[in-house]
């Protein structure tokens, strides 16, 4: 199927924060805000009686529905382009959102919503992140994507704690209205201010596959990046259980930890294209374990100091890292395809890591979650000092 569209090429070479970089900005805290939201989600599925297995798996069931619709979605921006991708993504965003609303038992009807919403998060990252890497200069690739963290983080930093305080007033009815409105938000931004495309030469997605699951540097970069998104998995997924038995506030923890990121995101990642980046993940990998360490820990006000600033600089320096690290092993003509294989394998992450979180608090206790995020943590700095990135010595 031809796209519809003439072949244009728009440089990749050009000022950083243009209007597609304000509009891709901007559409990312509208959605990952409508995410945020969700990282309360445990405490209704704890409110209705799910055993933590039962919350991991349900929580799992999102990243499922991203990484199972993923390969399509490469395909389908590669073949439709990524606007049309990026508004149906949208679109399966706002309707499942909708229905949790009516979703007030754990049964087959919040499985299939819970899916659903993944395939069109699948959708949403798969066009956004190949769009915006088109559009980023390459020798700004650290400070861009840096940028585009801070963006994400500043809705994780304030959605929980909103969240947190709409259902103490007025419960969880609230909540799904509100993530509702955000997806919403993005979905009419999109279908009024939705970029010109950037068409390429076409090639063919199975040649796109083949050649980015050859580069052994590459494959490098996606095991690392499994072994991180392991340990924020946990976080994300059990803090707000963890910290209610601890009688502290899971938004206070992940707005101060995501300011702390923020802060390193925006001044940190510049350097990112300037220094070694090896070295760099490994240090990133060390601080983000050791400040899972000290998450059970957090009711003492000093190891809340303590671990919000370590788990922040870590997460908030290792998601542009692995972003650059990534986006530096391909062409523009093998973007697609390789930003769908990335983002396949974050999603990935989030599966394994909820799933087994769930299962480990179940057999152990919440804290031991916690150690296992951070052993895993700890071996993504081994790995990375073993594992041969050729590219980005």
């Amino acid at each position: 199927m031809k796209r519809l569209s003439p072949i244009t090429h728009v440089s990749i070479r050009q000022a950083l924060f243009d209007r597609a970089f304000i509009f891709y900005n901007i559409l990312f805290f509208f959605i990952f805000s409508h995410i945020a939201f969700f990282y309360l989600y445990p405490l209704f599925l704890e409110a209705h009686g799910a055993s933590k297995t039962k919350i991991g798996i349900v929580m799992g069931l999102f990243p499922a529905g991203t990484v199972l619709s993923r390969p399509l979605m490469g395909w389908l921006v590669e073949k439709l382009g990524e606007k049309k991708v990026l508004l149906g993504g949208l679109f399966l965003i706002f309707v499942a959102g909708f229905l949790y609303i009516a979703a007030k038992k754990i049964n087959l009807f919040l499985y299939a919503v819970r899916t659903l919403h993944g395939v069109g998060f699948s959708a949403f990252i798969a066009s956004s992140f190949t769009g915006i890497s088109w559009r980023i200069p390459v020798e700004r690739r650290g400070e861009a994507f840096g940028f585009v963290g801070a963006v994400i983080l500043f809705a994780i930093a304030t959605m929980p704690l909103m969240g947190e305080h709409l259902i103490r007033w007025f419960g969880f009815g609230l909540l799904f209205k509100v993530e509702s409105v955000f997806a919403l938000s993005g979905l009419i931004l999109s279908c009024l201010l939705t970029p010109e495309e950037v068409v390429i030469p076409e090639s063919t997605s199975g040649n796109s596959y083949k050649s980015v699951l050859s580069k052994k540097s590459f494959l490098a970069v996606l095991a690392i990046t499994v072994l991180f998104v392991q340990g924020q998995a946990t976080v994300l997924n059990f803090i707000a259980l963890m910290a209610e038995s601890l009688k502290v506030s899971s938004g206070k923890f992940l707005g101060v930890a995501a300011t702390i990121a923020i802060f390193f995101r925006l001044f940190v990642a510049k350097t990112i294209d300037r220094y070694n980046k090896k070295n760099f993940t490994i240090l990133s990998f060390l601080i983000f374990a050791i400040g899972l360490v000290l998450v059970p820990g957090i009711r003492n006000p000093v190891m809340f100091f303590a671990c919000t600033v370590l788990y922040g600089a870590g997460m908030g320096i290792l998601y542009p890292l692995l972003n650059v690290l990534a986006v530096d092993q391909g062409s523009p003509e093998e973007m697609p395809a390789l930003m769908t294989v990335f983002t396949g394998v974050f999603d990935a992450g989030f599966i394994s890591g909820s799933m087994l979180s769930g299962w480990l608090a179940d057999q152990f206790s919440l804290p031991w979650i916690f150690y296992f995020g951070a052993g895993v943590a700890a071996a993504g700095a081994l790995l990375t000092w073993v594992f041969p990135l050729y590219k980005l010595e």
